[in-house]
């Protein structure tokens, strides 16, 4: 069984500098799911009411400095346990979706993200597709951030969302997607610890939405200004 961990983490506070302007909400990095009904190597995202569990991260890097307002991903629940309940409903209480640094080629330390309880979140039902010997409930997911996270262009960053819920099973587990290094990282969750981390093979399968963040260019001020400065120029000696 494929699974891992993570806990809550600060909020970053997404400021937009002086001297720099939004560009218009767009996809911003996108590693689309594979066509159902392939759910390809999917790796647990979820943690119980104890801490208990495992979570999976996937990297992502975008060519720009961004600002990302919404996330989405897809994954499916599974009951593990009794197979003649599947296709079961997501079990999870509160999403929390989580930023990471980059740490020499792993998830390093939670540099931002949101919780919210799960009848907050976007959940669509998109169909049912096997798993193992089971039929699973597979649901695409869609986050808005109530802080947006400043993503600075040419860094390499980790996302990760991970289902909280009262007991552990039936899991919520991330589907794999395609585009990206063709790897995930997962570890186990034991209360605020993880243990036993490592890669995982496959994409996941998530979206980041926002805004590219342009810096206002230098030069067209100063062009600006010479263009008002020629013009006051001349009106001068047109009435002189």
């Amino acid at each position: 069984m494929k699974v891992r961990k993570s806990a809550l983490f600060g909020l970053v506070v997404a400021v937009v500098t002086c001297g720099s302007v939004p560009g218009f909400a767009a996809t911003l990095y996108n590693q689309p799911p594979l066509p159902l009904p392939a759910l390809g190597f999917s790796w647990t995202s979820t943690i119980d009411s104890s801490g208990n569990g495992f979570v999976t991260w996937d990297n992502f890097t975008l060519a720009s400095d961004s600002t990302i307002t919404s996330v989405s991903w897809r994954g499916f629940a599974w009951d593990f346990q009794n197979s003649s309940n599947n296709p079961v409903s997501l079990a999870t209480q509160t999403w929390v979706v989580s930023f990471f640094s980059d740490n020499g080629g792993v998830p390093g330390s939670p540099v931002g993200g949101d919780a919210r309880a799960a009848s907050a979140v976007a959940t669509v039902l998109v169909g049912t597709a096997p798993f193992g010997s089971d039929t699973v409930n597979v649901y695409d997911l869609t986050f808005t951030l109530s802080t947006p996270f400043l993503a600075t262009g040419g860094t390499q960053y980790w996302f990760t969302p991970v289902s909280e819920q009262t007991n552990f099973n039936p899991i919520f587990s991330w589907s794999e997607g395609t585009g990206g290094d063709g790897s995930s990282y997962q570890c186990v969750a034991t209360g605020i610890s993880f243990s036993n981390c490592g890669p995982q093979q496959g994409d996941r399968a998530f979206a980041l939405n926002g805004s590219i963040v342009t810096p206002e260019p230098s030069s067209l001020v100063l062009l600006g200004s010479g263009i008002v400065g020629l013009a006051g120029l001349a009106r001068r000696r047109f009435l002189s």
